[in-house]
């Protein structure tokens, strides 16, 4: 699973790169993007793992993007970082990344799909593919998948 991907922007975070890493993936995938993150671009990032990933039968892969989504947006909606990473994106972002969804809504939005998308593939709780499926048809969202 993966939260905001950082790819080649940062291959040194633990000694990896998302990346070169991705093709040899055998496992199910779950890839989460704000389409107005501008520091971890969607075409640099997670859509580059997205499309790198084989996926298959046994190791289906999804890609869910938050239509207002952003970095920030990730984080813990009220915690201590909030503002410097708000101003870090701000300033990261000239400022032109237009409205986006209130962080507090896309933290709900990321914590059903995941939790949903763990139980299910993870854990193995067939009941929690209703939820994840569910969770899916949220209007803010489009998705990608395959198989």
């Amino acid at each position: 699973m993966l939260l905001a991907p950082l790819g080649t922007t940062n291959p040194l975070i633990h000694g990896t790169n998302p990346h070169a890493m991705a093709p040899q993936l055998k496992k199910p995938l779950l890839v989460l993007d704000g389409a107005k993150d501008c520091l971890a671009k969607v075409p640099e990032n997670s859509k580059l793992i997205y499309d790198k990933t084989p996926g298959s039968a046994a190791a289906p892969k999804w890609r869910v993007t938050i239509t207002e989504g952003d970095h920030c947006g990730y984080s813990d909606c009220a915690g201590p970082g909030k503002l410097k990473c708000e101003g870090g994106e701000a300033l990261g972002c000239a400022m032109l990344q237009g409205k986006t969804i209130p962080p507090c809504d896309q933290n709900r939005l990321v914590e059903e799909l995941m939790v949903s998308w763990f139980f299910w593939r993870v854990v193995g709780d067939t009941s929690a593919a209703g939820r994840f499926s569910q969770a899916l048809q949220d209007a803010r969202l489009t998705t990608e998948a395959s198989p």
